[in-house]
């Protein structure tokens, strides 16, 4: 009888482009692909904490940013730690000063939908989906057991595309024009070929608005 929909919508420009893309090696958990991996040479705010390495890629205009988390070789324990408190130390630490970087980022795009249902059971919300014990009188004005109404299903679903233009835009190869004459100072390589976790956050107030792991950039999900 009833439908409850709340959605939210991301797209932004990155603060740079990326200017080429190619097919490189990324490493998965069983062996190796050749993905679509664009680079840019730019300035971006570095991490290291323990077990791993992050880099921050701001949008346009400042206020939200993808924050890419890298795990060590091996450790496969980072996404259980980025809990609240991990990932406020993880945004302070990307506060210093950026570092001339040498980015390379596989290109993908991925979904995933779920049922919340056990979820919502496990965290106590049980009355709402037994017609026996289930009350919505407040919502429907009428009694419940006049007009008995409970939750039959909680579905969620996100879809993320990241490209060289920016996040959730149309999928474009740039080709941005760079002066040569000036020798660029030397940069730090950041290459994210493996499996890795994003989060996309607002800068103003550390909340986390969207948050992921890649685990195959070849997959839709």
């Amino acid at each position: 009888m009833l439908v409850l929909l709340d959605a939210i919508y991301f797209k932004a420009r990155w603060q740079a482009t990326f200017d080429a893309t190619r097919d490189e090696a990324f490493h998965l958990a069983d062996g190796e692909a050749q993905v679509p991996t664009m680079h840019l040479r730019a300035n971006f705010a570095l991490a290291t904490r323990p077990g791993y390495q992050a880099i921050r890629l701001p949008y346009e205009g400042g206020r939200v940013s993808m924050v890419i988390v890298v795990p060590d070789p091996g450790n496969t324990a980072t996404a259980q730690r980025l809990d609240d408190g991990e990932m406020k130390s993880l945004l302070a630490a990307l506060r210093t000063p950026p570092r001339h970087v040498e980015l390379a980022l596989p290109r993908y795009h991925a979904t995933f939908k779920s049922s919340l249902v056990g979820i919502f059971k496990s965290m106590g919300m049980r009355r709402a989906f037994d017609f026996k014990t289930a009350d919505f009188s407040g919502m429907t004005g009428k009694a419940q057991a006049e007009l008995p109404l409970a939750i039959g299903q909680i579905m969620h679903a996100a879809v993320i595309e990241v490209a060289e233009e920016g996040t959730e835009a149309a999928a474009a190869t740039a080709a941005t024009m760079v002066a040569k004459a000036i020798r660029s100072p030397p940069a730090q390589m950041f290459r994210v070929d493996r499996p890795f976790l994003f989060a996309i956050v607002d800068e103003t107030t550390g909340a986390v608005l969207f948050a992921g792991r890649i685990a195959d950039p070849r997959q839709a999900s």
